[in-house]
């Protein structure tokens, strides 16, 4: 991160994270510098604590308030959740043209974000890959925008169970996501649900949609399965490099 992103991030949560000087001896700008350390590097906060020259308990109180607030700040930046149905048929729009792929309102996939696991997490984070991790569930829209995501969840977890246990998933399941009734495909008179695209680890929905996977499927579900592959839509995967290359 170079100075002058440093310095923008610490314009949004220098007041939110500025303490009474009589209470302590750490700066805005030392907190950032702390939070980012320990994000970015995993350093452990026994390491922040000797090189702040502060106490465990004021390292992990630091990490905490600034984590929470760089979380209020960016959100609203960086994730934009459809508020109505209107605001999910411009992102329909998006892969229409985009994509040529109709009623789609977002493609959906799972991240593994390496960790380093607590001694009392036995297995619980240890995922197929042989490392520990969390996972960051995203959707993005057709121009490699995030607009929803969930993070947290165990890495031993599939993407279809974390799915299911995410606030996506329940929204989607009770129909509180606001996504817009069905209706037909352009230039048909097929009636045809609004629906996420993901891969093969997610559970086929009426809201859902992946590619069939069976073994020498026929010509229609082929061009199917080509039109709406996670190769060839912006899939959270390649739109979390995008941005990370594009914001960092």
């Amino acid at each position: 991160m170079n100075v002058e992103r440093f310095e923008y991030l610490l314009s949004l949560i220098g007041p939110l994270i500025k303490k009474r000087e009589m209470y302590t001896a750490l700066s805005p700008t030392q907190r950032l510098a702390m939070t980012l350390r320990f994000l970015a590097a995993g350093d452990s906060q026994y390491t922040l604590s000797f090189s702040y020259r502060c106490g465990l308990s004021t390292v992990s109180q630091i990490l905490a308030e600034t984590t929470r607030a760089l979380v209020s700040v960016l959100k609203s930046v960086f994730v934009n959740p459809p508020a109505n149905e209107a605001e999910c048929r411009e992102v329909s729009a998006g892969f229409w043209e985009e994509w040529q792929f109709p009623h789609c309102v977002g493609a959906i996939d799972g991240k593994h974000v390496q960790i380093q696991a607590s001694q009392a997490s036995q297995s619980v984070y240890f995922n197929y890959k042989k490392t520990f991790s969390m996972v960051l569930l995203t959707v993005c829209d057709a121009h490699y925008n995030f607009i929803m995501l969930d993070v947290g969840a165990e890495g031993s977890q599939s993407d279809g169970g974390v799915f299911q246990s995410s606030e996506i998933g329940r929204q989607l399941n009770d129909g509180s996501l606001n996504l817009p009734n069905s209706s037909h495909l352009p230039g048909t008179v097929v009636d045809m649900p609004y629906f996420l695209v993901g891969d093969a680890a997610f559970p086929l929905k009426p809201f859902l949609m992946k590619p069939y996977g069976e073994r020498n499927i026929p010509h229609d579900k082929s061009v199917y399965n080509f039109s709406g592959s996670l190769e060839d839509f912006p899939s959270p995967h390649y739109c979390y490099r995008r941005q990370c290359g594009k914001h960092h």
